[in-house]
């Protein structure tokens, strides 16, 4: 289970916000009018998005899901594509599926001394 984020608590607050006006109704008739136009407002366009909304929220859903994030604790050599950028120490990424291959580095082969394998000439 993954720790929550600041943005987590952040809607766990709003949900406990929003029970509480149901739960007291008063609590909404002491907002002025114009707090009381902005919270329906916000309301109906989560309950009942537009259907460009739908598009837009399903879209960046989509996105999100293919989006990857690799990090390093040291700056490495990276490309994207077959083009070299930047080194650093995280790489982002979307992505469609299958189709991500990562490399990492890692520590340097050992050659040892003995007859070639398959094909592959021993040292020099």
């Amino acid at each position: 289970m993954r720790s929550r984020t600041e943005s987590d608590l952040d809607l766990l607050r709003v949900i406990e916000a929003l029970e509480a006006l149901v739960a007291d109704p008063a609590l909404v008739a002491s907002l002025s009018k114009d707090e009381h136009v902005r919270l329906m407002a916000a309301a109906g366009r989560l309950s009942r998005p537009s259907k460009i909304e739908r598009l837009q929220i399903s879209r960046k859903i989509r996105k999100e899901k293919h989006r990857r994030v690799i990090r390093a604790d040291r700056d490495l050599p990276r490309q994207v594509d077959g083009e070299v950028i930047a080194p650093g120490r995280e790489l982002t990424v979307t992505v469609r599926p299958g189709a991500l291959l990562v490399r990492v580095p890692g520590p340097a082969p050992v050659r040892v001394a003995g007859p070639a394998l398959a094909g592959v000439p021993g040292p020099a």
